[in-house]
C-alpha cells in the first residue's frame, strides 16, 4: 500500500499532493471514484501525519467523483469538455467540504473565503 510503507519514503520530497478518493466495486473489481471520505483511502489518517509532519507544500482536489453518477471511462481518460465537466462544480464543493471538514477535526482552522 502507498501508505503509511511508501509514504515513509517518500516524506522529505513531498511538495504537491492531489486528493481523490476511490474504492474497489467487490463486485466487479472495477475502481470507482467516491467522494472524499467514502473510499478506501485513509485521508484522515494521511492529513493528520502531514500536519504532524509539518508540511508545508500544495495540495489539491482532483476528483473524479461526480454526485450525479459516474463519468464514463471515455471522459476519465480523455478530461475535457462538457462530459468531463458536468456535475464537476457541484461535487468539487461536497468534496471541499469533506477536505474542511476533516481538517477542522485535526484543530486546522478552514475558512471557506468569499465563495
Amino acid at each position: 500500500p502507498a501508505y503509511p510503507e511508501s509514504y515513509e519514503t517518500l516524506k522529505g520530497h513531498l511538495w504537491h499532493i492531489h486528493i481523490k478518493d476511490a474504492r474497489r466495486n467487490p463486485t466487479s473489481g472495477a475502481v470507482e471514484a467516491v467522494a472524499l471520505g467514502d473510499g478506501q483511502i485513509p485521508y484522515r489518517d494521511i492529513f493528520r501525519r502531514l500536519l504532524n509532519d509539518g508540511y508545508a507544500g500544495f495540495a489539491s482536489l482532483e476528483t473524479h467523483y461526480r454526485a450525479g453518477g459516474a463519468l464514463s471511462e471515455e471522459a476519465a481518460r480523455l478530461p475535457g469538455g462538457t462530459a468531463f465537466s458536468e456535475g464537476g462544480l457541484e461535487a468539487s464543493i461536497f468534496c471541499l467540504r469533506r477536505w474542511a471538514q476533516m481538517l477542522t477535526a485535526l484543530g486546522v482552522e478552514v475558512s471557506e473565503g468569499d465563495g
